[in-house]
């Protein structure tokens, strides 16, 4: 009796990653971020609906204001660099969410105009 061949570790990789890739690097970071500090378990796509603004959870919500209320601007950025959100779309969460006073807020407000 042959016993059978399994997949290389390389391999298994290599399909479980194949997904992935089309995930901007900047909202990979983003929902690990948020897994880290605020033991959050949203996903990448959902992430992305949340800030994009398409329909998303409360939990999605919720999570993307967190990450507003910890990120570094350069975080922000890349969002936006990235193309799943806009500098006007994430000013106007955090109108909603974060102080007039939040170093993130203020800086939204200068890019948002």
């Amino acid at each position: 009796m042959v016993a059978p061949q399994l997949e290389s570790p390389g391999q298994m990789a290599t399909a479980k990653t194949t997904n992935q890739t089309e995930i901007p690097i900047a909202v990979r970071f983003a929902t690990n971020h948020l897994g880290v500090s605020a033991r959050s378990k949203i996903t990448p796509e959902d992430f992305i609906s949340a800030v994009s603004g398409a329909d998303s959870s409360a939990d999605a919500q919720t999570a993307v204001q967190i990450f507003l209320n910890e990120a570094d601007p350069a975080e922000i950025a890349e969002l936006v660099t990235s193309g799943v959100t806009t500098f006007l779309r994430l000013s106007q969460i955090a109108r909603r969410s974060l102080s007039p006073l939040h170093p993130n807020r203020v800086y939204l407000e200068q890019f948002a105009s």
